[in-house]
């Protein structure tokens, strides 16, 4: 009798979870979901422009890295730390990873706070949360493309704010050269 009393509250609790876009699945299945998405990744656009354009910001670089074992060393550098991925922070990101065969878009995830990846409805829903030596290596990652990192991105969206957060980390990336094209708009070549 008890297990038909669980039965008959779990499913209206699951349901009305899926409904709020709650899922749980193993922080494996994100990865081979990314690996799968991105296997014939071989352009990668950094874009920092991650607000809508009624917000008004100014516009800010994108880049640009090219190469398939450049990105496949980006995308095996991800690790999940759980995979509740029905939280989600209040921001757009701090950085949108644009991946590309070609010209061909694959999938964007935006980069939040340096630690968490968020997929934009297209391999998983919400905010899930790497691992802090993944952090650590897709920053670094960035920083060797000459792409700014989470915390690069806030200091050149807030130039006169002299400290960071506290959330973020108070090491920064060297500066990046950005990719512009000859009319003046900052776009990837």
């Amino acid at each position: 009798m008890k297990k038909k009393w669980l039965l008959i509250l779990f499913i209206p609790v699951a349901f009305i979870a899926f409904q709020c876009g709650y899922t749980f699945v193993l922080p494996s299945l994100h990865k081979q979901r990314l690996l799968a998405a991105c296997e014939n990744a071989n352009r990668l656009v950094v874009d920092l422009n991650v607000f809508p354009e009624s917000q008004n910001q100014p516009e800010l670089p994108t880049y640009e890295v090219t190469g398939r074992e450049a990105i496949y060393d980006l995308l095996t550098a991800v690790e999940f730390e759980h995979a509740w991925t029905a939280w989600r922070c209040m921001c757009y990101g701090d950085i949108l990873l644009k991946f590309y065969a070609d010209d061909e878009h694959l999938a964007t995830l935006s980069f939040h706070h340096g630690e968490s990846f968020r997929s934009k409805n297209e391999l998983w829903y919400g905010n899930s949360k790497l691992t802090p030596t993944a952090c650590k290596s897709i920053s670094d990652w960035l920083k060797h493309h000459n792409c700014p990192d989470c915390d690069m991105a806030y200091k050149m969206r807030h130039p006169s704010d002299e400290s960071l957060p506290p959330s973020r980390s108070s090491e920064s990336s060297p500066a990046a050269t950005e990719h512009t094209s000859t009319s003046g708009a900052q776009n990837p070549p």
